[in-house]
């Protein structure tokens, strides 16, 4: 990992394209907040804990919403953390039940840091907000880029979020940067900014990329199907920007309650 990739990340411009995956789906008469379930929800594999102060792993009640996001190399589950950043997830679960996200492409994908898509365009210029104009960072205490984190991307302009998130890919942080977070003295562009004990052992635990905590807005978590997140990212890269051979496609996003993803995960 290169902490020059912190800034990559603001400027969303480039199509990453990607290939040799395949689509996963099996029939299921139940609903999914009107829609039909009839592709493959991955395990649930997040270890929850009530108790660590982080609701991205905090099991959610049945009635809670997720979504399954089905791709041509395997699907993801994710959740949400309306608590820490409502306006970022009222604008995913909309534009998902509307089918804005249905088709789209992961444009941009950096193995060891992230996959990006979300853009309607495909091209990382595209996509707007659910209110037809962008908002700013909703930055919280106990939100973070663990591994799976699900988040916002956005320009170096202020109010600039619109449709396009990402999903964090990264793994091990190497100890000496864990060691300037128990010291107090990690870089991550906030002055000042120190990091809770939960936080810094689920980053040793899980991984992650904490360089864009705060500076961007985290508001889920890979629930399941990380495997997927791990096919896209180590696509056929060709340069430092993620762009590659063929792209992975979003076939839809469908929204679900947590009850009927645990009933249908693994399945």
């Amino acid at each position: 990992m290169k902490r020059k990739q912190w800034a990559v990340l603001a400027l969303a411009c480039v199509c990453a394209l990607m290939g040799g995956c395949g689509n996963t789906k099996k029939d299921s008469e139940q609903a999914g907040n009107g829609q039909a379930i009839t592709d493959t929800v991955p395990a649930i594999t997040t270890e929850f804990s009530d108790s660590a102060g982080l609701p991205q792993f905090k099991e959610p009640a049945d009635t809670d919403e997720v979504a399954l996001i089905v791709t041509d190399c395997g699907n993801i589950l994710v959740r949400f953390c309306p608590e820490g950043a409502p306006k970022a997830v009222e604008n995913f679960v909309t534009h998902a039940k509307e089918k804005y996200y249905d088709g789209t492409v992961f444009h941009r994908t950096i193995e060891d840091f992230m996959i990006q898509g979300g853009d309607p365009e495909g091209t990382g210029m595209g996509g707007e907000s659910i209110w037809g104009e962008g908002f700013g960072v909703e930055a919280t205490d106990n939100l973070f880029h663990f591994r799976g984190a699900l988040a916002m991307a956005q320009s170096s302009l202020p109010n600039s979020i619109g449709s396009q998130f990402y999903i964090v890919q990264a793994g091990e942080i190497p100890a000496p940067y864990l060691d300037m977070m128990r010291a107090g003295a990690f870089d991550n562009g906030v002055q000042g900014y120190s990091y809770p004990a939960s936080a810094i052992d689920r980053y040793a635990s899980l991984g992650g990329y904490p360089w864009l905590d705060q500076g961007y807005t985290v508001f889920g978590q890979v629930l399941g199907g990380m495997e997927a997140v791990d096919k896209i990212a180590a696509g056929a890269v060709t340069d430092q920007n993620g762009t590659a051979a063929k792209p992975v496609k979003m076939e839809r996003i469908v929204v679900m309650t947590y009850a009927e993803a645990k009933e249908h995960a693994g399945k």
